[in-house]
């Protein structure tokens, strides 16, 4: 029997067409479906490092304000009685001489006297940073950045914009890009006596950018107006300067990008110009942690750019190309693949094939995205670590061994709890877990820990719930970074708190305090005869003298209490729940019959006295601790008057 050839390829065409169609069916599902994940990926990515380096610039913020504080709160200056002499003069530039050398991020470092006179000014030039001698300091009496910043509060912060350096009426070339922040200084009477002010390396803080960015593309830093201070090239950057680059903006160049980017604190968007990826950064808004940023009229007539006003906008741009690439590169490796099965037309090679291929570039993507993770844990500055749902680590980056000298394998099946200070302990896991009951997030928690050589670091914690299928809490992950380590926020003198550590720790006191319903103490002691024993025996006697209020002061309170130099011959204690009559009956007492034993012990020529006052913080009238402080001052000058009968300061 002849066969019909024509109807053997009518009948294999019914069997290839509908095959080939389904086939062609699968293949483009695949292919989309695998371009729609490269594209999550890409933005997930892209978001995550313009994250971080918004991250970045707000520390690069935070790290120079807490520095200018601890340069205004120098004891030279606060303990200042008049002028400084001419060997307080050279221990201050001294001391500004080593600060410049050991950050070298701050073209300039000076103390300005309430004349507007350049008393100390350090320069650092090319790496070698020198004292100006006396005969060139000058008179700023004139300039914005002084008049600005004499007229703030004690605490309060001025910051300039970040632009570029003038020299006689002239942008200093090499350019210079240049952010100012200043504060005020105070006698330890309360007079103010000048500022001091601080001129940040702006480049510093833009080389971060290429620094630690680790995208596909570009990464750029607007200002308020769209203006580039980091732009695609140098010949783009710094428009609001130069005259001849005034139409060089975002705005000109991406004039509808711009439209969104400009309405919205962050987001996406692709069209012809590829991806932008944009965040925005208020880097004032975190300094405000370590001080009042001023929002007032400024002394120039100016008004001064308020921490909401003060913003820039963090931009990832992908460009087209690069995208192109990516698509290009997923066919180039997919369409061998699609050609093999579309050979072998068999259903089975071709479901096969499509489950191979997921798998694969699955693998791949989880591969990268763990090696990506892995990366950006190592190299950040914080400390990434997970816990179960008991607080038992899981994981710890190589980050905590710079931390708290532990190794990332040391941390493993240990408690996060295991490494809070004593002292604090059980206070700070019951906080801790209430969060965890909450399933709630939790952001900037400080906790004091003890570092594997015994010191003590205060951390900030942030993190974030993990949660099952059904909703359980399976643990947290997160990042801790160094708040302060132990000599930044303790007295040199007396080994007790600074006044930075005591505010550090009375804010997070008042929040546990509002959130448990229960009373905070503040106590106001003062030595009520330093001045005799300094002018009778000398300053080292009356050093010594303070060291010991400062034990008479430690032998009276629990371990568990804070206690603080609050300047000069003035202590701070911050007791937690007390009643009002144990202060009075328990407390004061305490510290009368330990001054009384340790007069009648001594063998000095003068006898120790201190007055005490305080003032008590409920939750039904919150007020603020400078407002307890202040009552609490008020307090111990009536206990002063009449034990002593003696007139109020005139810094009072």
């Amino acid at each position: 029997m002849k066969i019909d050839p024509w109807l053997v390829v009518k009948r294999s065409l019914l069997i290839i067409l509908p095959a080939t169609a389904l086939l062609v069916a699968i293949t483009v599902l695949i292919y989309g479906t695998e371009l729609k994940g490269q594209k999550s990926v890409l933005d997930a990515d892209e978001v995550n490092n313009v994250n971080l380096i918004k991250n970045i610039v707000a520390a690069d913020f935070d790290i120079a304000v807490s520095e200018l504080i601890f340069l205004s709160e120098h004891h030279e200056l606060n303990n200042l009685e008049g002028t400084l002499t001419d060997q307080q003069t050279q221990d201050l530039a001294s001391d500004y001489l080593s600060f410049s050398r050991r950050r070298k991020i701050y073209d300039q470092v000076r103390f300005i006297d309430h004349t507007g006179m350049e008393v100390v000014r350090v320069n650092y030039q090319n790496g070698n940073p020198t004292v100006v001698p006396t005969g060139k300091l000058q008179n700023k009496a004139g300039r914005y950045y002084f008049k600005d910043t004499f007229v703030l509060n004690r605490g309060e912060i001025f910051v300039s914009p970040l632009d570029l350096n003038i020299e006689r009426g002239e942008i200093e070339l090499p350019i210079k890009p240049l952010i100012r922040f200043g504060t005020p200084v105070f006698d330890n009477l309360g007079n103010k006596i000048g500022i001091v002010v601080l001129n940040y390396f702006g480049s510093h803080l833009l080389e971060n950018l290429d620094k630690f960015y680790r995208g596909s593309g570009l990464i750029m830093l607007l200002n308020a107006q769209g203006y580039w201070l980091k732009g695609p090239t140098p010949e783009d950057e710094w428009g609001f300067m130069f005259e001849e680059r005034r139409d060089k903006t975002f705005q000109r160049m991406f004039p509808d990008a711009w439209r969104t980017i400009s309405t919205n604190q962050s987001g996406q968007l692709r069209g012809d110009f590829g991806l932008f990826t944009f965040t925005t950064v208020y880097p004032l808004m975190a300094a405000r942690r370590f001080a009042a940023i001023s929002d007032s009229l400024s002394a120039s007539g100016n008004a001064a750019a308020g921490a909401e006003d003060y913003y820039w906008t963090v931009v990832a741009q992908v460009a087209p190309d690069i995208l192109s690439a990516g698509r290009q590169k997923l066919l180039r490796a997919f369409l061998p693949i699609a050609i093999f099965a579309f050979l072998l037309l068999v259903p089975g090679a071709v479901y096969l094939s499509r489950l191979g291929l997921i798998r694969k570039m699955s693998e791949s993507a989880l591969r990268v995205s763990e090696r990506r993770f892995i990366d950006i844990a190592e190299n950040a500055n914080e400390w990434i670590w997970e816990v179960d749902a008991n607080g038992k680590y899981t994981y710890a980056s190589p980050t905590i061994t710079k931390i708290l000298g532990y190794t990332s394998e040391e941390m493993l099946n240990r408690y996060f709890y295991d490494f809070f200070h004593p002292d604090d302990r059980e206070t700070l896991k019951q906080e801790a877990f209430k969060v965890f009951a909450s399933k709630g997030a939790f952001r900037e928690f400080i906790n004091r820990n003890v570092h594997k050589n015994g010191k003590s670091v205060w951390l900030t914690t942030s993190g974030i719930p993990v949660l099952g299928k059904s909703g359980e809490l399976l643990g947290y992950r997160g990042a801790d970074a160094v708040k302060y380590e132990e000599s930044a926020i303790i007295d040199t003198l007396t080994g007790v708190f600074n006044r930075q550590g005591l505010y550090l720790l009375a804010k997070q006191q008042m929040k546990m305090a509002i959130r448990n319903n229960s009373p905070i103490v503040v106590l106001f002691a003062d030595m009520d005869n330093l001045k005799h024993i300094n002018d009778k025996f000398g300053h080292a006697e009356g050093d010594r003298a303070l060291k010991e209020v400062a034990q008479i002061l430690q032998g009276s309170v629990r371990e568990s209490d804070i206690i603080a130099r609050y300047g000069g011959d003035e202590f701070v204690v911050l007791l937690t729940g007390l009643k009002t009559a144990d202060v009075e009956k328990v407390v004061i007492r305490h510290i009368e019959e330990h001054a009384v034993a340790f007069n009648s012990a001594s063998d000095k020529n003068y006898t120790l006295s201190i007055s005490v006052g305080f003032s008590t913080h409920n939750t039904t009238n919150i007020v603020s601790i400078d407002e307890l402080i202040l009552r609490a001052d008020k307090a111990m000058y009536k206990r002063k008057s009449l034990k002593q009968s003696i007139p109020r300061r005139a810094s009072r």
